[in-house]
């Protein structure tokens, strides 16, 4: 027996690779999606073709279990990523898709594109709220603890459940604690979809800031 299937989607690409991985690379459906995700990651997709070899993927793995689809960032987005999961979607209507978005933004394309049927609006935790979370969590704090994790968290409730889990095998926690924290896993993983979804002009020219970064002061001030 095959339970839920889930997959977590940072890219169009990025979702028919999962798929394709799933259903295994011999499998007719895979097979038929391969030029399309190859023209994808050429940055070239025809919307209609996309959306046809998405549902065919999307159909073949609901009849062996239902499928869940997780979507971060969707306002971030190219506005084809929402229509072509619309279509897919729809297409697949006999064993059903469920799909649950994420987005900072509502009016934005991608967004408006996929046409959702229910929508919540989840507010941002407030100081108060974080702050009693972290008490809670973690026990008595200094007010200077307090509030470094209300700024690093910045209202995101998952940032700061991993500070608090970062910060837990710590008998007395401090601010340096704190600053000493990574980046929020919820933030790498938004910067990395934003990274995928960048061209190969827009990556060069990252590569080019990278190297001017790393130069001496003397070299740069010369330039």
């Amino acid at each position: 027996t095959i339970g839920t299937v889930t997959f977590f989607v940072l890219t169009l690409s990025n979702l028919f690779e999962q798929l394709v991985t799933v259903l295994g690379p011999e499998h007719a459906q895979a097979q038929a999606a391969r030029a399309v995700l190859d023209a994808m990651r050429a940055g070239a997709v025809v919307e209609a073709t996309a959306s046809e070899r998405l549902a065919g993927l999307l159909h073949a793995v609901a009849v062996e279990a239902p499928v869940v689809l997780l979507v971060d960032d969707l306002d971030r987005a190219d506005a084809v990523f929402g229509s072509v999961l619309r279509s897919a979607i729809h297409a697949e209507s006999k064993h059903g898709v469920a799909l649950i978005a994420t987005a900072a933004d509502a009016a934005a394309a991608p967004v408006r594109e996929l046409q959702v049927e229910t929508r919540f609006e989840l507010p941002r935790l407030s100081n108060e709220d974080a702050g009693a979370l972290a008490v809670e969590a973690l026990g008595p704090l200094d007010a200077a603890v307090q509030a470094a994790l209300v700024e690093y968290a910045q209202g995101s409730p998952g940032a700061l459940i991993s500070a608090l889990y970062a910060l837990s095998s710590l008998t007395a926690v401090t601010p340096g604690d704190v600053q000493r924290l990574g980046p929020p896993a919820a933030a790498l993983a938004r910067s990395e979809a934003r990274l995928l979804r960048l061209g190969p002009t827009e990556r060069g020219l990252l590569d080019r800031l990278a190297l001017i970064a790393g130069l001496p002061e003397s070299l740069l001030g010369r330039a």
